[in-house]
């Protein structure tokens, strides 16, 4: 224990032995278990806050006669985050009678009042008949005056949902190299926006001004040393954004996250991810929980004291880079639940409870990286043995020559509670040899209670491999407002219509702003401007993956039809030569750009007509996602993720990836955009999908009620001391009770 309220953790000698790994890298979770049961089971009395036993019981007394006088009733109801729920006036009390006779008034006959009772949500029955005397208690609001609602304020205990803990390498716009950021920057704001507590834990790459010394810190004991973490934060849409600084970790943001150039990952980074890992579990411990959720300062140490959980801490670990966090939770703390659930005075009541119950959901956002290591890094890890090699199996990854290596992924995988994947068509694609890069068996493990026999379409059967589409922000992709685009329009504007903002902006109908954005961006790009030719893009990487050699295939015949055709992107020098023979072949019909840019990517959203997806794979895709957003009607490759987004209602999927069936499908598009006149015919087919994609909800809030679901799933319930809030809240709730 260090004095600034610093953790110093090494594995122990006598620590619990956790039973060795089976077939597959799965550990038996028993041991597990029996941690986590204890830590349910810790006397109220040890985990809750300090409370007086005198005062607690006269407290007990005077309510129970409060109780029994005026005859409010008592009850186990769950309610609904941040609110009060009324009480039904049958409910029968649990409470125990006390035997002292009282002579009741003659008002204790008649059906009391219904009241307003915040319920606090606890396991154990016997918890519940006590808990329950502590509840605030007051009339209907329309009722009451201003002193009655001032002290219901004062009393009211607020349901904080799920402790939620995301741990990422890359977290925009701090930290990002590809979508792991963009998402991280996103789902946790959506996940707190439904009535959760979310924090998210990121390395400190380099310093951010915007980002403060918490003066929290942490020791624990990694790759053969202590390591000594500081944690930084910055509160952001009710978020905590903790940043972990130390030496390894602080080598500079961008292209230097991974390694100092492209295609060079530093030597040590199995250790900056095991570090960030140990670090992420340790603030839950090391960070007082008024700070981690709250955001400190006096509203969050008032917040705090009203607060309790329904569930103990999920954590949320991201790609390979912080895979090591289900293993650590399970090897170094809940396998050895004596030492985790001992005392830490710098440590917030129940959270060593919290964590000895804590579960972890693994996000796979690249299967492409799994993080393999040496075997010969497996001692670095920490991971409390007898024999050396008690939880290898779960890193475990063999050759074909026979050799052995440690795969990050596949131990986060197989000791998680759940694994999500970027698409429900992609989570079923990895599940096969063709698709699932190595990590196939696995993964199937994981969906089919621990079978690796492919079971088809039953495969994913345990509902513990999930796929959830990403959803986008939709305030920076808004056609009404994108400070990129030369027009704006909304779908809430009726045809022909015009809307007058108050800063002076004119928005459009769909049909007129997309025809404004179209012909600017012809003249931009020196494209024969043509209302009635079909504008097709395309944005994204050239490489192998994107299909960018089917879709040059197919440029001259959408040319030779009619249509025109603006590329973006860069990548491999034969398709960025490709892009550029195909703008010389067709001037004024071609424009091949080589390179990005943001403004650019957002003129070719809004001013295209359809966009070009022939991806061979896709786990999720995005610009499909901005499309629709802004009516431009993709052209796609079912799979992945463009088969659960792009349907028949609003785009046009083929398959397979290949030329033809990319011709046919691209003659439908252009066939259908003709039809309707160059977009101003209200009744065509062509409007009624522009029509529904405009409309359609492609918020994070779609992706983040799914994860919500599948985290109150494998979630365990809070220890005692998280269960309600603080002592003075309910002392004051019991007076207010029997004053009134």
């Amino acid at each position: 224990t260090n004095k600034m309220g610093g953790t110093s953790f090494a594995p122990s000698e006598m620590m619990v032995r956790a039973r060795g790994a089976t077939r597959g890298g799965r550990v038996p979770s028993s041991r597990i278990v029996a941690a986590q049961t204890r830590a349910c089971r810790v006397p109220t009395s040890a985990a809750a806050r300090p409370m007086s036993r005198t005062s607690f019981g006269a407290t007990v007394k005077a309510l129970t006669h409060a109780h029994s006088r005026v005859g409010v009733p008592l009850g186990n109801g769950r309610i609904n985050r941040g609110t009060t729920v009324k009480n039904s006036p049958d409910a029968v009390s649990e409470a125990p009678v006390h035997d002292e006779t009282t002579t009741a008034p003659v008002e204790a006959e008649t059906t009391p009042k219904q009241n307003n009772v915040v319920v606090h949500h606890v396991l154990d029955r016997a918890e519940d008949a006590v808990l329950g005397l502590f509840t605030s208690v007051g009339r209907n609001a329309s009722e009451r005056g201003d002193e009655d609602l001032s002290l219901d304020r004062q009393t009211r205990a607020v349901n904080e949902g799920m402790p939620i803990v995301f741990v990422t390498a890359e977290v925009s716009p701090w930290s990002k190299t590809g979508g792991l950021g963009d998402v991280c920057g996103a789902l946790p704001a959506a996940l707190a926006a439904r009535g959760n507590r979310v924090v998210v834990v990121a390395p400190m790459y380099e310093r951010y001004a915007d980002a403060v010394d918490t003066g929290h810190h942490s020791t624990f004991h990694l790759n053969h040393g202590e390591q000594h973490v500081r944690y930084f934060a910055r509160r952001k849409d009710d978020v905590t954004y903790l940043f972990v600084a130390h030496p390894a970790l602080e080598r500079g943001g961008g292209s230097l996250i991974y390694g100092g150039s492209p295609g060079n990952p530093y030597h040590d980074n199995d250790f900056r991810f095991a570090l960030l890992s140990m670090a992420a579990i340790e603030s839950v411990l090391s960070v007082p929980w008024e700070d981690l959720f709250f955001g400190g300062g006096e509203e969050g140490v008032e917040r705090m004291k009203r607060a309790y959980f329904e569930t103990a801490p999920v954590f949320v670990a991201n790609d390979w880079h912080a895979a090591l966090v289900p293993l650590f939770l399970a090897a170094r703390y809940q396998a050895n639940a004596e030492w985790t659930l001992k005392p830490r005075h710098w440590a917030t009541d129940g959270a060593p409870a919290a964590i000895a119950r804590a579960t972890c959901i693994s996000i796979v956002h690249n299967l492409f990286h799994l993080g393999i290591v040496n075997a010969d890094r497996y001692r670095s890890l920490g991971l409390p043995e007898e024999h050396g090699t008690e939880w290898f199996p779960a890193l475990r990854w063999r050759w074909r020559d026979g050799a052995e290596s440690m795969n990050f992924l596949k131990a986060g995988l197989s000791l998680s509670s759940a694994a999500v994947l970027v698409s429900p068509s992609y989570a079923n694609e990895v599940q096969t040899n063709e698709l699932g890069c190595g990590m196939d068996k696995v993964l199937r493990a994981v969906g089919n209670f621990g079978s690796e026999i492919d079971l088809g379409f039953l495969n994913g059967m345990s509902g513990k491999l999930r796929g959830i589409v990403n959803g986008i922000d939709v305030d920076e992709w808004n056609p009404a407002t994108d400070p990129h685009i030369p027009a704006h329009y909304d779908a809430g504007v009726s045809p022909k219509g015009v809307v007058e903002r108050a800063d002076g902006e004119t928005v459009w109908d769909v049909a007129r702003g997309k025809a404004a954005c179209k012909a600017a961006l012809q003249r931009e790009l020196g494209l024969d401007v043509d209302p009635h030719a079909p504008l097709i893009g395309f944005i994204g990487r050239l490489d192998h993956q994107k299909g960018v050699d089917v879709l040059l295939e197919v440029v001259p015949h959408i040319c030779a039809s009619g249509g025109q055709v603006v590329m973006l992107g860069s990548g491999d020098p034969g398709l960025e030569h490709g892009m550029r023979e195909m703008e010389r072949r067709h001037k004024g019909r071609v424009v091949g750009w080589v390179g990005f840019s943001v403004p650019v990517s957002h003129k070719i959203t809004a001013g295209a007509d359809i966009l070009a997806m022939p991806s061979r794979f896709e786990p999720c895709g995005l610009n499909q996602l901005y499309a629709l957003r802004y009516g431009t009607l993709p052209v796609a490759h079912a799979t992945g993720g463009l088969r659960d987004t792009v349907k028949g209602r609003v785009g046009y999927p083929f398959a397979p990836c290949e030329a033809g069936a990319l011709r046919r499908a691209m003659d439908r598009a252009m066939d259908a955009y003709k039809a309707s006149d160059g977009n101003s015919k209200a009744d065509s087919r062509w409007r009624k999908k522009q029509e529904r994609a405009v409309t359609s909800d492609l918020s994070w809030n779609v992706a983040a009620e799914k994860y919500e679901k599948l985290m109150m799933r494998v979630a365990l319930d809070a220890p005692p001391a998280l269960r309600r809030p603080a002592p003075e809240i309910l002392e004051a709730a019991a007076s207010a009770a029997v004053a009134e």
